[in-house]
């Protein structure tokens, strides 16, 4: 069976972390029930549990770093707190702008010329890994990602911490504000320690393993 799970949240909620702890949950159980269960049946092992994380982001992130090579991948694909550096190379008004800055700029200059550019970047990637057995996406941010990938049957979950203090007033942090926890199908409140999320996450796949 195929899972397609995506995840909202705001800068720092914890996206990734949880993406991480539904991966690895998920490996467990595949190799510990449906591995077993096959091999059982077959006499030999399925094939090797395939996921794979796609984000709208990452057409943004490969252009940048085609444009200024020099950023550091941590930096550009690791934590988002990384994308505070500052490019050296890169202005705007004489001053030196953030890689957040510039992914904002390249992502919504692109829309001008197609307002569904990215969606449709995504859904040429989704198609191609489509059969994996686990699809996650952690950057859901518009109402427009939202509706698309409702449709295209993703379990769509939005990770608080009510702790957190954000200064962020970007649309790309705000627009998701406009869409009620109720639609979504999971509410996850990362307001605990790393245990109690980890926790959470693991209550969270057992409850999808089952649907």
């Amino acid at each position: 069976m195929n899972y397609k799970i995506a995840i909202s949240g705001n800068h720092g909620s914890g996206k990734n972390t949880v993406s991480k702890f539904i991966s690895k949950n998920f490996l467990s159980h595949y190799y510990h029930v449906f591995n077993k269960q096959y091999q059982a049946r077959h006499n030999y092992d399925i094939a090797d549990f395939t996921h794979k994380e796609i984000a709208f982001a990452d057409p943004i992130k490969q252009s940048l770093k085609l444009y200024f090579p020099k950023i550091n991948d941590k930096d550009l694909f690791g934590d988002s707190d990384a994308r505070s550096t500052i490019i050296n190379s890169a202005y705007k008004d004489n001053n030196p702008v953030t890689i957040r800055q510039l992914l904002r700029n390249i992502g919504e200059g692109m829309k001008l010329y197609n307002k569904d550019i990215w969606i449709n970047c995504f859904d040429d990637t989704l198609n191609m890994y489509k059969h994996y057995h686990l699809i996650l996406n952690t950057d859901l941010r518009f109402i427009d990602e939202f509706n698309y990938l409702k449709q295209n049957d993703f379990k769509l979950i939005r990770i608080i911490r009510t702790s957190q203090t954000d200064a962020h007033t970007h649309v790309s942090e705000t627009e998701q504000y406009k869409i009620p926890n109720d639609d979504f199908d999971f509410v996850i409140y990362n307001d605990g320690s790393l245990d109690d999320l980890k926790n959470k996450c693991k209550d969270l796949c057992d409850k999808l393993l089952l649907i």
